[in-house]
């Protein structure tokens, strides 16, 4: 469980019972408090930080016809758009997709986006895909969103781009090296394979 309310729920339960906890017994039992949660989070960081509260603008890409019901969690739209690309179902996985960016454009550093884009590159829409792996390396430049960027664009043909994103993953690693986890060397050696091979 990478998400970062299960991350904050290991911090009050033991590691075993986490490890039991399925991701929707945890939404069972967060549902009810997750908006208030959320919603004081928000207004905690934005007095303490002094900022201004978030206004997301809708990109206009996205198919406004089909809104989202109000108080629906971006999560389970991710969740299931991922499950219906892992089956084949491609088009329920973009309406599942597109909703959850609707909802939350910032969701899980722009895997959505990269969920997308791999969509579109097997429906074989290719401009399409790229412009969606544009978005997610501009506005989350993420060691797991770079690699998983640049693997799709090497699986699209485009081999410069995704040799310029591998080696944008090995100079981050390096710059930074003293503040990386362990967990994030998979990410450079991902990285340093698959640039050794294009």
């Amino acid at each position: 469980m990478d998400d970062w309310w299960a991350s904050g729920i290991s911090c009050f339960l033991l590691e075993e019972t986490v490890s039991f906890l399925s991701v929707a017994i945890v939404y069972y039992f967060l549902d009810r408090y997750y908006k208030k949660f959320i919603n004081f989070f928000f207004t905690f960081r934005s007095k303490l930080f002094k900022l201004k509260p978030l206004q997301y603008k809708v990109p206009s890409h996205f198919n406004r016809t089909d809104l989202p019901a109000k108080g629906e969690k971006p999560e389970i739209h991710y969740y299931l758009g991922e499950a219906y690309l892992r089956s084949g179902m491609l088009e329920a996985a973009k309406k599942e997709l597109q909703t959850a960016l609707y909802l939350d454009l910032h969701l899980f550093n722009g895997r959505p986006y990269t969920r997308l884009a791999e969509c579109y590159l097997r429906e074989g829409n290719h401009e399409k895909a790229l412009q969606m792996l544009d978005k997610a390396v501009d506005w989350f430049p993420s060691l797991n969103t770079l690699c998983e960027t640049g693997e799709l664009y090497r699986i699209s043909g485009e081999k410069e781009k995704a040799r310029r994103i591998f080696d944008q993953v090995i100079q981050g690693y390096k710059e930074q090296l003293k503040y990386r986890r362990r967990k994030e060397w998979r990410w450079l050696l991902f990285a340093l394979l698959r640039n050794f091979n294009l």
